[in-house]
């Protein structure tokens, strides 16, 4: 996979109405929230550059990993499959097209059927990464502290 692999699919009832999608990207596997904002990924980036400064040669690029995120389905669709099935394809895209051995995402602990979905395909929380503090993201948003989870695929 390129370095800014991504792609988002789509999941569409019999009339063609989008009933779920879910989205597949790679980002840096730190534990913290990816952002979908320039000005956000721009200061992460800052950020990263300030740990290498004064350091000589070329600085290493982070390494990327599959990280599935926006995983939605309508509420009429809810509790049918389509969200298991969504991330099992990203994770055979991740494994097969991509060539990775462990995907990522992050979940929203208060969520409980996300929590169990996630669960129940494999994937486990990252200890590791609880009590980092929120990210910026979540931060500027004020969205809950999500928590980290990966899968080996």
């Amino acid at each position: 996979a390129e370095d800014s692999a991504s792609m988002v699919l789509v999941v569409t009832d019999g009339q063609g109405e989008i009933v779920g999608a879910a989205e597949l990207a790679l980002h840096v596997p730190d534990g913290q929230l990816p952002s979908n904002f320039p000005a956000l990924n721009a200061a992460v980036e800052k950020g990263f550059e300030k740990v290498f400064r004064g350091v000589r040669g070329p600085k290493p690029k982070p390494r990327r990993e599959p990280y599935i995120c926006n995983v939605a389905v309508s509420e009429s669709m809810r509790r049918q499959g389509v969200a298991r099935e969504l991330v099992r394809l990203m994770e055979q895209i991740a494994r097969h097209e991509w060539g990775f051995e462990q995907v990522y995402l992050h979940v929203d602990p208060l969520n409980v059927g996300a929590t169990a979905l996630y669960e129940g395909l494999g994937f486990e929380f990252q200890p590791e990464f609880d009590g980092r503090g929120p990210s910026l993201l979540e931060v500027v948003v004020g969205m809950p502290q999500m928590r980290f989870m990966r899968k080996r695929i």
